[in-house]
């Protein structure tokens, strides 16, 4: 658990975590501002310049205050027009959500295409590439895929070009696969460690940047 704590804090998670949290801070208050400086405004403006922040309905008698503030020190009321800022804060929010994961994605596909040139990556036993296109698939032998710095995202082929595997690993989840050599690999995090037929190949690239490699059996 130690060692897995420190890979965490060490390998950059935590120094990520901490800035998506301090972004995330920031972002609210610039939503916050586009609501109630730019967006409500303008709405008020064309309904002729009501305020909706100051929309409530008064649940007692003792509510005579214009604003709700001072309406809700009176007693209790119903703050329509508060709940209603909130919500086109909420959508707002939403829709620029969408639009990142939709570009993460796009990026995603296009950083990490589907095919995987024979010629880029080196075989794990130290030779330049794969010679030849293999036609049969030979006998399939375990590997192991460990996420060890980081969530990341895998593609595993066979021998054949085949796609025997495609998902997602969270931090510190494995996953084993039978697959016919020589097994290529794409990551989306170079931490990735890999063991294919018993031996431990360790981590296939940098922790943090894409990687991709292919690896024969013993």
């Amino acid at each position: 658990m130690l060692k897995k704590f420190q890979d965490f804090a060490i390998k950059g998670n935590a120094f990520d975590l901490a800035v998506g949290v301090i972004i995330g801070a920031a972002f609210g208050g610039i939503v916050a501002s586009l609501v109630g400086d730019i967006f409500m405004p303008v709405v008020g403006a064309a309904t002729g310049g009501l305020d909706f922040s100051n929309y409530f309905v008064g649940l007692s008698s003792k509510v005579t205050a214009d604003t709700l503030a001072e309406a809700k020190k009176q007693g209790a009321v119903l703050a329509w027009g508060n709940f209603l800022t909130i919500v086109i804060n909420f959508v707002i929010v939403a829709a620029v959500m969408t639009v990142v994961l939709a570009w993460s994605v796009a990026r995603l596909v296009m950083d990490h295409p589907s095919s995987v040139s024979p010629a880029s990556p080196s075989l794990a036993d130290g030779s330049a590439g794969l010679t030849s296109a293999t036609t049969h698939a030979a006998a399939r032998v375990p590997v192991e895929l460990t996420a060890a710095g980081g969530g990341a995202h895998v593609v595993v082929r066979d021998g054949t070009g085949k796609v025997v595997f495609t998902g997602s690993l969270a931090f510190g989840q494995s996953r084993t696969l039978q697959v016919s050599p020589p097994v290529r690999i794409q990551t989306t995090d170079g931490s990735l460690k890999v063991s294919v037929d018993g031996e431990d190949h360790g981590a296939i690239g940098r922790t943090g940047s894409p990687a991709q490699d292919v690896y024969t059996a013993r």
